[in-house]
């Protein structure tokens, strides 16, 4: 016959061979008995406390038809059924494995059915948080209204992922760790059962390694069963199949570091790793020790918290100097589990282990206490890291703003029209409401052509509209988008970047003045050079119009000076014939200006806003509006009041 492991050996076949849960098991005993089965079960706990076990008692007892005071009889049908394992009222699904949908489906369609032999018909389904959330909203309807044959039972280690609808429609029960002294009783028992000899330390390192969990005892003492010699498991087995070091190899270093003894420790920690003992087992069992010493010398009764033999917590409060070795111990204490926590960036951790045992052995252990210099440095550290947290946060909050307005803008450029004609140049306007006179411009103005500035629009234009339909970095065609020309003079093209002003880290970063420079030479002939500016600048116009220009204004106001019309009067009559129906108010307004002086004039004339003040329109000159092909004498005609036909 072949082997079977103890933890399936020695599986629960009633209630009373479950160890641990009593509790749980009177309650379940307790509906047996009173006939008051609910139609869904959750039981939830850490690995190997017997909740599948349960279940299967559970769910075996509720089947039989002849319980005794909650317990199966073993006798009838559905009990014989089910002890040879054919028993097709108790239905195991490992949601694990059948977590979908389609199972759960199938699993709806089957409850419908009746139970062959007991009063119910049980489902197990084990791991139950595995099932995707579909297939526990496919589930959820059958829970709320079952069958009156149909019972579930899910068992988890993590009820926290369970939707709480479920959760809701089921009676939980929460398996709790077993208790050390009652693992080791249970194992005591299999072990004389197999007729094994043992020594009590030896189950007790076992039950205080495996955490409450049963199974992982079970399954700790099967191994030392196959390793035992002379018939008998001791301390030393159980030290080998868990991977330790004796206390007394322990107390020996322990003692080594307390007495500043570098030779001694260290070779206790070459022996530790020869043994193949890992770094984190020694420095965990290390703490222990010391955390215990700690305890017993300042506790009345340590064996109450100290689960370990009376000669061993003996040992911990010999050659102990009351508070002196309670500071240290608690420095060492802090030193370790800060090593511990640092071992997990370093592959490999023997040497670093090494290192603070030699520092340990020294003294200089990280000290706890509030040492004012470390403290201060620490602070120091602290404010630093803040600071620099600081300047990325405002950084990122930057890069996240700069985002946001290219997202607009990619929608703004996606809604755009290039079906026909130039890219239309931004709105340029300027105020202008005194009366002319000779004025420099101010220092924070920039004194423009008229021409050129058409001539740079134009090729700006090109050029913007080319980039942003062409495959280039859409960053750039955004940047590009929003800027205006200030000047163009000696192939110096200066431009001021608008609302782009906040993109020119990105457009810089893509090569975004490359590609312009590019284009503009593309699109001007012309190898010209770009000056980006970062403020706004106010354009005053040169007075650049021609005397034709001037004679036209004037013959078109009907100002009489000695100025001789042009001979093509034909066109120059007409406007005047309606420049004559205007209010007189423009030909008063006009009438104040000496065209001839500034038409005599040989130097610059400028526009300034002291110079106009007796005009009571504002003047804006609309890029929008105007056709940069338009002549600018008409353009002044409509300032003045002027029309044409």
């Amino acid at each position: 016959m072949s082997y079977t492991v103890l933890y399936r050996e020695f599986r629960p076949k009633n209630f009373e061979e479950i160890i641990g849960q009593d509790n749980i098991v009177n309650i379940l005993k307790n509906q047996i008995k009173n006939d008051s089965i609910s139609h869904a079960y959750l039981f939830s706990g850490i690995r190997g406390t017997g909740k599948t076990s349960t279940a299967k008692v559970f769910a075996k007892s509720i089947c039989c038809l002849n319980n005794k005071e909650g317990e199966a009889c073993n006798e009838c049908a559905s009990c014989n059924d089910i002890n040879i394992g054919d028993g097709a009222d108790i239905v195991e699904i490992d949601a694990a494995s059948n977590r979908g949908i389609d199972e759960i489906r199938d699993l709806k369609e089957k409850v419908n059915y009746m139970p062959n032999f007991g009063r119910y018909k049980v489902y197990i389904i084990d791991e139950v948080h595995m099932l995707t959330t579909e297939a526990f909203n496919a589930l959820l309807k059958t829970l709320e209204e079952p069958p009156s044959h149909i019972v579930f039972i899910f068992a988890t280690t993590e009820p926290n992922k369970i939707l709480p609808t479920i959760l809701s429609r089921c009676q939980r029960f929460d398996f709790n760790r077993i208790d050390s002294e009652v693992v080791v009783n249970h194992l005591a028992s299999i072990l004389d059962k197999k007729e094994i000899e043992y020594e009590k330390e030896a189950l007790e390192l076992i039950a205080l390694n495996t955490e409450g969990a049963l199974r992982d005892a079970l399954s700790l003492l099967d191994k030392a069963i196959s390793v035992v010699k002379d018939n008998k498991i001791t301390k030393e087995t159980a030290d080998d199949i868990l991977g330790l070091i004796s206390d007394e190899e322990i107390f020996l270093l322990a003692k080594g570091i307390l007495e500043n003894d570098v030779d001694k420790s260290l070779n206790a920690v070459h022996d530790f790793l020869n043994k193949g003992r890992e770094v984190g087992s020694i420095i965990t069992q290390l703490m222990e020790y010391y955390s215990n010493k700690i305890i017993a010398v300042n506790v009345k009764e340590p064996e109450k918290i100290i689960n370990k033999s009376s000669t061993y917590i003996s040992s911990l409060k010999e050659s102990f100097n009351g508070l002196e070795d309670s500071k240290r111990i608690s420095d060492i204490l802090y030193s370790l589990a800060k090593l511990k926590n640092d071992m997990r960036f370093f592959s490999e951790p023997e040497f670093l282990f090494t290192a603070k045992i030699i520092n340990l052995c020294s003294g200089a252990a990280d000290n706890t206490s509030d040492n004012k210099t470390g403290a201060n440095t620490s602070v120091n550290v602290d404010n630093e890291q803040i600071e620099l947290l600081n300047d990325r946060i405002r950084s990122l909050e930057r890069e996240v703003n700069s985002l946001s307005y290219l997202k607009s803008e990619i929608e703004k450029i996606k809604n755009m029209d290039f079906s026909g004609g130039v890219m239309p140049v931004k709105e340029e306007i300027i105020e202008l409401k005194d009366k002319p006179k000779k004025l420099a411009p101010d220092s924070n103005e920039i004194v423009v052509d008229k021409k050129e500035i058409r001539e740079a629009d134009k090729i700006l234009s090109l050029t913007q509209r080319y980039i942003i339909n062409s495959a280039k970095d859409p960053l750039v065609g955004m940047s590009v988008n929003k800027f205006k020309v200030i000047s163009l003079e000696d192939n110096v093209l200066t431009v001021y970047p608008g609302e782009a002003l906040n993109m020119m880290d990105f457009y810089f970063d893509n090569d975004g003045d490359k590609i312009f420079k590019d284009i503009l030479k593309e699109k001007s002939g012309r190898n010209l050079d770009v000056v980006y500016i970062d403020k706004k600048i106010k354009l005053r116009y040169k007075n650049d119009s021609s005397k034709n220009s001037l004679k036209s204004l004037k013959k078109d106001l009907n100002i009489k000076n000695d100025i001789k019309p042009e001979p093509e009067a034909t066109s120059n009559i007409s406007v005047e014939e309606d420049v004559v129906s205007k209010p007189p108010v423009n030909d008063n307004i006009a009438s104040d200006y000496n065209l001839d002086e500034i038409m005599s004039s040989n130097e610059e004339e400028y526009i300034s806003d002291e110079e106009l003040s007796q005009i009571s329109n504002e003047i804006v000159v609309d890029e929008d509006i105007m056709d940069v092909d338009e002549d600018y004498d008409a353009s002044i005609m409509e300032i003045f009041g002027a029309s044409e036909e």
